[in-house]
Order: structure tokens, then sequence, then C-alpha cells
């Protein structure tokens, strides 16, 4: 195998509620589902607890390259908690060795995407590729929950197809400058 392309991909869709987690292992993924983060978040301890679980990933799956979401959308957009988490993310992963790699949302859903590149089109064509994940896809009160570790899924299929085409992802914290990553 060629060992320019990652084999082993943790990809994190972060919520400050949800965290999607999908491990893709050679463009399939073998271990998927969501953390919940209970309570009030405190902008100060959340982003630590974050990267604590964060860092228990990476020891525990030895991924090649950690993946995840860039913040487009107006309400991430406008969260700078979630920005401080997906600092985190850089930091820990970082700290542990592993290479970052971001990719845009709608990417995701325009190369996955059977119909229109929606949430609920990504979900879709995720199930359709993968039938293991399709149970999941029918507990429709719980779709919120679900849907962040359909999006990780997604973002590390996605990722694996597009070696070498995401984008340096730029995240600022609260106050400061614009950190190029």
């Amino acid at each position: 195998m060629d060992r320019r392309f990652p084999r082993r991909i943790l990809a994190l869709a972060p919520g400050t509620k949800h965290l999607g987690v999908a491990l893709i292992e050679n463009g399939e993924p073998v271990r998927f589902g969501v953390k919940t983060f209970k309570g009030r978040k405190n902008p100060r301890e959340f982003p630590a607890v974050f990267g604590r679980y964060v860092q228990q990933l990476i020891e525990q799956y030895q991924p090649d390259v950690l993946v995840f979401e860039e913040v487009l959308y107006s309400q991430a957009r406008l969260s700078p908690l979630l920005r401080r988490l997906l600092v985190t993310v850089n930091t820990v992963a970082q700290r542990a060795g592993v290479a970052t790699r971001s990719h845009s949302p709608l990417d995701v859903k325009r190369s996955l995407c059977e119909g229109r590149p929606t949430r609920s089109g990504l979900t879709r064509s995720v199930c359709l590729r993968f039938p293991l994940l399709a149970p999941y896809f029918k507990r429709e009160p719980l779709m919120a929950y679900w849907q962040q570790m359909f999006d990780a899924v997604a973002l590390g299929v996605h990722a694996v197809s597009h070696q070498g085409t995401s984008a340096a992802v730029t995240i600022s914290r609260a106050g400061d400058k614009s950190t190029s990553l």
C-alpha cells in the first residue's frame, strides 16, 4: 500500500452538544458513533474536557490523519465555543503528532450526494453506500443526534477520495487574530 495516503482516518463532526465520530480504514467505516456532552458548557472549561476526549480517541485508534468539518454555516460561525473546540482539536492532534485536514461541509455533500447536496441527501447516500448504517437513519425522533455520526462518516469517506485537496482552515479565537492551520 502506498503510505502517502492515510490508511486510518479519524473523522470528527464537532458540535457543542454532540460529537460525531467515525474511524475509516481503507475507505470503510469500522467504528462510528456519537459522544454527547451533557449539561451547560463553560467556555473556559469545556474545551479542555473536549480535548481530553479527542486525545482518548487518538490514543485508542492511532489515526494517520484526523479530519474535521470547516465552520461555514452561520449558526456555527457565530458560536465562539465551537470555534474554540476546533482550535482544541488541532492542538491535541498536533501534540500527538497526527496530521489534521479540514473539509467544507458543502464539498462533502457535493461529492457524496446522489441528488441535491443537502444534509438529508448526504445521510441517504451514506446509508446506500454502507447499509450497516441504515438502521440509524430510521430512528427519526433521534435523527438530530445520529446526524452528527452520519456527518463524520461522510467526512471520512470524502477525505479518502480527496487526498491532498483539503484547504487550510482559518480558525480564530475570540479576540485573537486568525490563525492558519
